[in-house]
């Protein structure tokens, strides 16, 4: 645990500023411009790049193991810079590393849009995983985090539920778009949007409340919890390499398929039309399930949770498999949106939950660098096994398989007092501080009389 001293000028708020005069707590505006910023990621990661990548092919006349080698490598130098990104938040703070990312995110985006062979291809490809995979990506989650404890899980879920419905609008106007104009100019638009949103964050996004005076959304008016567990108590827990591994293996699995969803589908006898009907499915199932999700959490145990999402997944990825008639695409499309949304709202709030907020986005940084590294060897995967065996269901069962050794493990994981020590100190308005000799809610089982 690390402690530190906090004032009686930062636990209270400024009256005559903006943030204390607002109508509604101020993080909730975080809230809305985090789910932008992980909806403007797309431009750097597999989901969005699935959207162009079969008329990129066409256009630059490159295969799909080049183009798999192109992402695969992109996301692991991405990679390389989530530990330094988490360091940069928690010291600079959420805006500065916001703006910081998007505004050469949205230069790069324009100028892949402008790729004319696979060396210019490769340069923007590999900065716009670095900017939205490794340094967006964490610093929208890490924004939430900062400003949310008691409601974090509710946050979470909101946040889930606005990025989902960003998500939905983005795939269908750019779907539509790049069927009747091509990629090029729906991306240098995309390009554009960025740089729009980059001066929209620098304007409204805030780093935490008490850089701008304001109360927490702490357990306890009374008392401001500030400490938490350092990355490397975190590591020594067995729940953060279950939350962490899960989830990267997930998104492992949802890179290669969204990499190559239209030929996932025409191999099973599905044409474009339906990779979109499937993932505008996908996409409302994963919002209901996100904002259920972020409810769920604030009751029940995040490892129970995890094995509930794990076990849906495996009937998903069967069904993948076995595809033949339009109802199974439905019921396909179901239920990876329920796996998605849950696990997306589970490894948005378990962190906070876990760890506290003193350390969160160094913690964060390595749970996102295990999804950035197995998101990287996911369309490669799929690519060799369907080059291999002509099909991309073996790769799918065997997923199953893991995603069922996953649920177990998460059913019973001890995620308590005697697994997760994540220090909270009790902070009163006094200028010294001295550790609280009471339990802290968070050394609970998670879920335990966490309503709120």
């Amino acid at each position: 645990m690390r402690f530190k001293t906090v004032s009686n000028e930062t636990l209270h708020p400024k009256a005559g500023t903006i943030f204390a005069r607002c109508p509604f707590y101020y993080g909730w505006v975080n809230v809305v411009i985090s789910a932008v910023a992980m909806v403007l990621t797309l431009a750097g990661t597999e989901q969005g790049r699935g959207f162009i990548t079969e008329p990129l092919l066409k256009d630059l006349q490159i295969d799909r193991i080049h183009w798999s080698n192109i992402n695969l490598w992109a996301t692991l130098i991405a990679a390389l810079f989530v530990l330094p990104t988490g360091k940069w938040i928690d010291r600079f703070g959420s805006r500065v590393v916001l703006t910081a990312s998007l505004v050469p995110l949205g230069v790069t985006v324009i100028g892949m849009s402008r790729a004319t062979n696979t060396g210019h291809l490769w340069v923007t490809a590999i900065l716009a995983g670095v900017l939205a995979q490794s340094a967006l990506s964490l610093v929208s989650m890490a924004l939430v985090g900062k400003w949310f404890s008691r409601r974090i899980t509710m946050a979470m879920g909101i946040y889930s539920v606005l990025m989902t419905i960003g998500f939905m609008f983005a795939f269908s106007v750019f779907g539509d778009a790049i069927a009747k104009h091509g990629w090029r100019g729906p991306w240098q638009t995309f390009g554009y949007v960025i740089l729009l949103v980059a001066l929209v964050g620098w304007l409204l996004v805030r780093a935490n409340p008490e850089a701008v005076g304001l109360e927490g959304d702490y357990k306890s008016e009374s008392k401001i919890q500030v400490s938490g567990s350092t990355c490397n108590e975190a590591l020594k827990t067995s729940a953060f390499w279950l939350f962490g591994l899960s989830s990267a293996f997930f998104t492992m699995l949802v890179n290669g398929i969204f990499l190559f969803y239209e030929s996932i589908l025409r191999e099973r006898g599905f044409d474009s039309h339906a990779r979109d009907l499937v993932l505008e499915i996908q996409m409302f199932a994963g919002l209901v399930f996100s904002f259920l999700g972020g409810w769920a959490g604030m009751r029940w145990s995040m490892g129970k949770l995890m094995a509930i999402a794990m076990a849906v997944l495996v009937v998903s990825l069967v069904l993948l498999a076995k595809l033949s008639c339009f109802a199974g695409v439905i019921v396909y499309a179901v239920t990876m949106g329920i796996a998605g949304g849950l696990i997306t709202v589970i490894f948005f709030a378990v962190w906070e939950r876990l760890y506290g907020q003193a350390h969160l986005a160094m913690i964060l940084g390595v749970a996102q660098g295990l999804c950035i590294v197995a998101g990287a060897f996911g369309g490669r995967i799929l690519a060799q096994v369907q080059a291999a065996t002509g099909s991309y269901a073996p790769a799918f069962l065997a997923c199953a398989v893991i995603s069922a050794g996953f649920g177990v493990w998460a059913w019973f994981v001890p995620v308590a007092q005697g697994d997760v020590k994540a220090g909270r100190e009790s902070v009163s308005t006094a200028a010294s501080v001295e550790p609280s000799l009471e339990p802290s809610p968070r050394n609970r089982p998670l879920g335990a009389d966490d309503a709120m």
